[in-house]
Parts: C-alpha cells; sequence; structure tokens
C-alpha cells in the first residue's frame, strides 16, 4: 500500500481536497426570480396627414378600387362624370396602415372618430358622414362625430397585426371650393 501512495501522492491529494471542499469551502445563494410583462393595447400609424385630392393621381401611381362605398364609384377626375361620386385618399394604393398590438386576455376594440370638416374660416363644412372607410376588403361604413367600430379582437395578437383601412370621400356636387380638414382618431379600448 505504501508503494502504491508513493507513486501517486499528488492524485491522493487532490482526491482528499476534492472531498473536503464542500465541507469547507463551499457556498451557494439563490434568488427569486420573476418576471413582469404589463397588459398592454397599443396602436401604431404613420404620422401623415389622410388627404382627399379629387381629380389628383393617387401618389406612387398607386390604384384604388373602382367601386366605392353603396355602389358609389370611385371618380378618377373632378368633376366626375355624374355625382354623387367618391374619391379614395391620397395615400399610395389608398390604404391606411394601423398597426394593433394586445397581449390582454378578453376583448378589446378599435374605434373610428371623425368630427365634420370645416374650411379655414370656421364657415364652410362638409358632414363627417361624408367620409367613408373600411377594413381591408371589408363592409364600407360612415364615419361620423361619434364612435364607429373599426375592428373588434380578443385576446393577444401575434406580434403587431397590420390592418390596411381604406377611406372614401362621398361628394354630392353641392360643395364649396376650397380646403376643409378635421382630426380623425383611433382609439384602442379595452371591452369589459
Amino acid at each position: 500500500m505504501t508503494k502504491a501512495l508513493g507513486r501517486c501522492p499528488r492524485a491522493f491529494a487532490v482526491a482528499l481536497l476534492m472531498a473536503a471542499l464542500p465541507a469547507i469551502g463551499h457556498a451557494q445563494a439563490t434568488w427569486s426570480t420573476q418576471v413582469v410583462i404589463p397588459d398592454m393595447l397599443t396602436i401604431r400609424v404613420p404620422t401623415t396627414i389622410l388627404a382627399f385630392t379629387p381629380g389628383q393621381p393617387l401618389p406612387g401611381g398607386g390604384t384604388a378600387p373602382t367601386q366605392g362605398p353603396n355602389g358609389c364609384p370611385m371618380a378618377t377626375t373632378y368633376p366626375p362624370a355624374q355625382f354623387p361620386a367618391c374619391y379614395p385618399i391620397a395615400l399610395s394604393g389608398g390604404n391606411l396602415p394601423v398597426d394593433v398590438f394586445s397581449n390582454i386576455r378578453g376583448p378589446w376594440s378599435l374605434l373610428l372618430d371623425v368630427a365634420d370638416l370645416s374650411d379655414d374660416t370656421g364657415t364652410a363644412r362638409l358632414p363627417s358622414d361624408r367620409i367613408w372607410f373600411r377594413v381591408g376588403q371589408g363592409s364600407w361604413q360612415r364615419a361620423g362625430a361619434t364612435s364607429s367600430p373599426l375592428y373588434f379582437g380578443t385576446g393577444p395578437t401575434e406580434g403587431f397585426m397590420r390592418l390596411d383601412i381604406q377611406f372614401a370621400l362621398e361628394l354630392d356636387g353641392t360643395e364649396r371650393a376650397g380646403s376643409f380638414a378635421t382630426n380623425a382618431v383611433v382609439s384602442a379600448l379595452r371591452q369589459p
């Protein structure tokens, strides 16, 4: 036995030290780990002006739908061949991209509010119900000063979900010439 130890005194010393370490030099700490992800329902839209420019081509050479709301033809010239006529929004492709993100449980909705359009002096007005909208290829709906449902969802989205909103302006031939403006507001709401 002395002979075996004599050949490997270093290996024996390392083994003896390793066996003794937990008792003399080993320590351990434990932390509780927690991740808090907030409930979130948010929208992301481009910074742009929603403009209708009757008789002007769409930017980027985009094409608008040929048929507007309630059979109203989408006109490309002003004045059109007949009234009423609809005009697409002056964005490439006629669509406004709206990205929505949700990680909440339960139902939620997007609402659109559009006030009456007024000229620079505030005396001439176009009623907000002359603006129509739809999501993708869905049904056209009239906008208005009261909240109009834009989209209903339930639960989380997978990342940001893209909605393409199309807008159309309906003119009946009685409008005064001028520049008219308003604000369009999209709201994301958690439903009870």
